[in-house]
């Protein structure tokens, strides 16, 4: 069980993924190698549910007992490349962000799933959502196994909408395509609209566009 790799968890959210086990500041050790040791940035409300429900895990008395270990998500990502490369304390299990699949199999940091989804016919692609099952794969293997992903809602003012894009309400689903009509509709009376989002996927994005890696 213990290696010098772990396995993949992402998450579009997060995704889960088997791995592999010291943490400094503390450092946590499996009591025993039947337990695996499973870090996870979840240290809200999150955490408090992912706490029973690894609570309840461990009731079912299985073979590999779990020990749960809530970082923050700075303290956690910043800790895992020294403690890999370090060969000591590299935990069994991890929460990773889907966008950080590619930086973390480039840097040596996930093993994948690929000789172990023969023993388990339910983690496949028909029980998931597709995107976040997509998002799991990297150069034609399997790093990560969906947890969650994130609800997706907008905002949106009534006036403006019912003058650019009377329509676009109608079926209670909105196109990039009708956004982007209504943007143009705007523009010609000089108001201009941008995409407010999260941050993180907004800088990525542009920064490979502009030829970053």
């Amino acid at each position: 069980m213990k290696k010098a790799q772990i396995f993949g968890a992402i998450i579009a959210s997060f995704f889960l993924s088997f791995g592999l086990t010291e943490v400094f500041n503390p450092v946590v050790h499996a009591d025993s190698n039947k337990e695996i040791v499973f870090w996870n940035p979840f240290t809200g409300p999150d955490g408090t549910s992912m706490q029973k429900l690894v609570n309840e895990y461990n009731k079912t008395n299985p073979e590999y007992k779990v020990k749960n270990v809530s970082l923050t998500e700075a303290d956690m990502y910043s800790k895992i490349p020294t403690i890999v490369n370090s060969k000591k304390g590299i935990p069994d299990l991890q929460i990773v962000h889907v966008e950080r699949i590619k930086d973390y199999v480039n840097n040596g940091l996930l093993d994948n799933y690929n000789p172990y989804l023969d023993d388990f016919s339910d983690i496949n692609k028909s029980n998931y959502v597709p995107e976040a099952w997509n998002n799991g794969a990297y150069k034609g293997k399997r790093y990560g196994v969906p947890l969650d992903i994130h609800t997706t809602f907008m905002y949106y003012n009534k006036a403006l909408v019912k003058k650019y894009a009377p329509h676009a309400l109608d079926d209670n689903i909105v196109t990039f395509d009708e956004i982007k009509a209504a943007g143009e509709k705007s523009q010609k009376d000089g108001i201009t609209g941008i995409g407010l989002t999260w941050w993180k996927p907004n800088f990525l994005s542009l920064y490979g566009q502009l030829g970053g890696n």
